[in-house]
C-alpha cells in the first residue's frame, strides 16, 4: 500500500459522504470533494489495491463511490443520485454503475452449460488485469444468481438487473467478456443468498 496517502483520507472521505447525504442544498460540492479525494487515492494506489484500500476504508456505497467520482469529473448527475442514508457499517460494495439486462432469454430451453454454480455458494475470479467476475445466488429466487463483473480499467460494473437460472450464468459470463468461465480459478464462500448483484462483494473475492 502507497504510505504517501494521507493518514486521514479515508475520514475525509467519509466525513464528505456523510455531508452529503444530510445537506441537500450542498450535497453536490461535497460529493465533488469526496469524488476528488476518491480519484486521489486511486491514483495514488498501486496496480490492485484500489479494491482493498476502499473494502478497508470506506462505508460509501457502491453506487454512490462512482457517483462521487463521476461528479469530480464534470459529469451531471440528479441530485436524488446522490443523496441517500449513511450506510451503518464500513466495507460497503465496490464501485458500481451500470445496470444491464443480460442475455438470459433465448429460442428454445437453456444452453448446455460447462459452468453451472452450486446453490448456496457465491463464486468471484479476478482476472491478472484486476477485472472482477462474480456469481451471486438469489435469496429470492433458489436456484437463481445474480451475475457481475466490474471493468478495473473503468471502475464500472455491469450486472444483471435480474437473477439468472443456473443455466444460463455462462452465457451471461460469457456476455460480459469471461470466455471460458468453466476454466476459471473461482473462489468460492457459502452463501444464503443476496436481493440485489453484488451483495455479498468484496467478500466473496476475499
Amino acid at each position: 500500500m502507497d504510505s504517501a496517502l494521507r493518514l486521514n483520507i479515508a475520514s475525509d472521505i467519509n466525513r464528505h459522504h456523510e455531508l452529503a447525504c444530510l445537506r441537500a442544498d450542498e450535497a453536490i460540492n461535497h460529493a465533488a470533494e469526496a469524488g476528488k479525494l476518491l480519484l486521489e487515492v486511486k491514483a495514488a494506489l498501486k496496480h490492485g489495491e484500489w479494491l482493498p484500500w476502499l473494502e478497508e476504508n470506506i462505508f460509501v456505497s457502491a453506487r454512490q463511490v462512482q457517483r462521487y467520482m463521476q461528479v469530480a469529473q464534470g459529469r451531471p448527475l440528479p441530485l436524488r443520485a446522490l443523496v441517500t442514508k449513511p450506510k451503518p457499517q464500513a466495507n460497503a460494495k465496490p464501485v458500481s454503475h451500470l445496470v444491464v439486462d443480460a442475455p438470459r432469454l433465448f429460442p428454445g430451453g437453456p444452453p448446455v452449460a460447462e459452468f453451472v454454480p452450486e446453490a448456496g455458494q457465491c463464486y468471484a475470479v479476478i482476472l491478472p488485469d484486476t477485472t472482477v467476475f462474480a456469481v451471486e445466488p438469489s435469496l429470492k429466487h433458489p436456484g437463481y444468481f445474480f451475475v457481475s463483473k466490474m471493468d478495473a480499467t473503468t471502475d464500472v460494473v455491469d450486472y444483471t438487473r435480474r437473477p439468472v437460472a443456473a443455466a444460463w450464468v455462462e452465457v451471461n459470463l460469457q456476455y460480459f467478456g469471461l470466455e471460458n468461465p468453466a476454466s476459471a480459478a473461482w473462489r468460492t464462500k457459502p452463501s444464503a443468498g443476496v436481493v440485489e448483484a453484488l451483495g455479498t462483494f468484496p467478500e466473496c473475492a476475499a
